[in-house]
C-alpha cells in the first residue's frame, strides 16, 4: 500500500521502501544502486595545485522526486561527492565518455589494467 503523500505511482525501476513518515525531502523514487570501484582524484589545494588519488566506490542509480516528471541519474560516493544528471542528458553524456576514453586507446566495456601511476597509496597525494 502506498503512503498517503505519494502522488505518482512508483516507476518500474523504483526499489520501493516508501513510508508514511518519510520526510518531505525523502519522498523520492529510487532505484537499487550499482556499485562501481573507481580511482578518483581530488583537489587538495589550488595554490600550489595538489591532488589526492583515492580508491573508492561510486554508486550509479536513478531517482525521481514524487510528483515530478524528471528522472535523474545519480553518480557519486555520497551526498557531498556526487552529481545528478537528467536522464534526458545521459545518452549524450555516455557518447561523450565513450568518445573520450576511445581517444585514450581504451575500448568502452573492456577491462583496463592501465591507470598509469594512479594507484592510490595510503597517505600519498599527487601533483
Amino acid at each position: 500500500m502506498s503512503p498517503t503523500w505519494q502522488r505518482t505511482p512508483c516507476p518500474p525501476w523504483c526499489a520501493g521502501g516508501h513510508r508514511e513518515d518519510d520526510h518531505p525531502e525523502d519522498r523520492v523514487h529510487r532505484s537499487a544502486g550499482l556499485t562501481v570501484p573507481v580511482v578518483s582524484r581530488r583537489v587538495l589545494s589550488v595554490d600550489p595545485m595538489r591532488y589526492q588519488v583515492v580508491a573508492q566506490e561510486f554508486e550509479v542509480g536513478l531517482s525521481r522526486p514524487d510528483d515530478s516528471a524528471t528522472t535523474w541519474l545519480y553518480l557519486g560516493a555520497g551526498p557531498g561527492e556526487c552529481v545528478e544528471v537528467s536522464l534526458g542528458s545521459c545518452a549524450d553524456l555516455v557518447r561523450a565518455l565513450e568518445s573520450t576514453v576511445r581517444r585514450a586507446g581504451v575500448v568502452p566495456g573492456a577491462a583496463s589494467a592501465d591507470d598509469g601511476d594512479a594507484s592510490p597509496r595510503p597517505g600519498r597525494d599527487r601533483r
